[in-house]
């Protein structure tokens, strides 16, 4: 049955190796209730012009990976150069590169060589750019010649129901202390842990490749079960848990009243601190456009010369923006020392 756009997920489905639900946003256009079924998906390459609908890949009936490399035009002309060639459904990665986020795909009525306005009746759901890069990987490896397991990879735009878990949620740490662990966590349909559900944040950028999962602790079998967040896929390692809920026995994290984070990052110290400033709720985190470029007429800066990106309103971090051709991360903080303040590059 069809599904509201809004309780739509993405779930890769095969290989079993890499699945997982991915975060993702619906179009606010055109058709706003779908399912589509594990589905062969395949990516454009630069024979394709998806802006113009021409297109030398074969997508009849496949899912669509659409990147921005792939076409400098609007998300609804993109969507509709895979329609107009047969595609069931489309992935759009991000245009922005840089925040692992997404947004609602904005329906900006473009018009074809007629004038008329471009309507789609083909789902379509934005994803961030770095699973766009995981997802092309995946298929690439999948059709390696010399492998002698190759595989399909396939998705499924999937439906949950009001029973089930939020499908998102914003963690911020609005004392920045703990920035690395703001983002948003997408809830995995084929995950659990002490029977509970699990939601995952991607590591994204040099300097935030990192996983971070929400996920119900069973106290070892010595205490009452409680939420957590950490580093460790497994969730089994609790040196690797960066934040837990001091609130026991409650089914869902947004109703912890007090949590507590690691100081290791801090300290070097294996403790926990009671943080008030630790935030969750169910939306879309807010990311900010606040940039400032960096550089010296009489140094290159180490390398670290450029612009960089605040993330997180609450937190005074940027982050330098990098191409592929870059591999030295960098970020600005601000430190407060009361009387004085001081920007450090790192």
């Amino acid at each position: 049955d069809d599904c509201s756009a809004i309780n739509s997920y993405v779930q890769v489905k095969s290989p079993i190796a890499l699945s997982e639900t991915i975060l993702s946003t619906q179009a606010l256009f055109p058709p706003y209730s779908y399912y589509v079924n594990s589905t062969e998906l395949v990516q454009l390459t630069s024979n394709d012009n998806i802006c113009s609908g021409v297109l030398e890949t074969n997508v009849t009936n496949k899912i669509v990976l659409i990147m921005p490399a792939n076409g400098n035009c609007s998300y609804v002309k993109r969507v509709y150069g895979a329609e107009i060639n047969g595609a069931t459904a489309v992935l759009l990665g991000n245009d922005d590169e840089q925040t692992g986020s997404v947004i609602p795909i904005i329906d900006d009525q473009p018009t074809d060589d007629e004038g008329n306005i471009i309507v789609t009746s083909i789902p379509a759901r934005m994803i961030p750019y770095g699973e766009g890069t995981f997802l092309s990987l995946g298929i690439t490896i999948g059709e390696h010649p010399d492998r002698e397991d190759n595989y399909t990879l396939k998705i499924e735009f999937g439906c949950l129901s009001v029973s089930d878990p939020d499908p998102i949620l914003c963690v911020v740490d609005q004392s920045g202390d703990h920035w690395w662990m703001d983002g948003d966590y997408q809830y995995q349909v084929a995950l659990t842990k002490t029977g509970a559900p699990v939601w995952l944040k991607e590591g994204y950028l040099l300097v935030l490749d990192v996983n971070h999962y929400i996920f119900l602790h069973d106290g070892d079998g010595q205490a009452e079960f409680y939420w957590a967040i950490t580093e460790d896929p497994a969730m089994e390692d609790d040196d690797y848990i960066v934040a837990k809920c001091e609130t026991r026995s409650i089914s869902n994290p947004m109703d912890c009243q007090a949590w507590s984070t690691t100081d290791y990052y801090l300290t070097g110290e294996l403790t926990f601190t009671l943080n008030d400033k630790l935030m969750i709720n169910n939306s879309l985190c807010e990311v900010t456009d606040n940039r400032v470029c960096i550089k010296s007429e009489r140094s290159t800066l180490a390398g670290l010369y450029g612009t960089y990106r605040q993330y997180n309103s609450k937190a005074p971090y940027w982050f330098r923006e990098w191409v592929d051709c870059d591999t030295q991360s960098g970020w600005l903080t601000f430190v407060n020392y009361e009387d004085y303040g001081q920007f450090l590059l790192i």
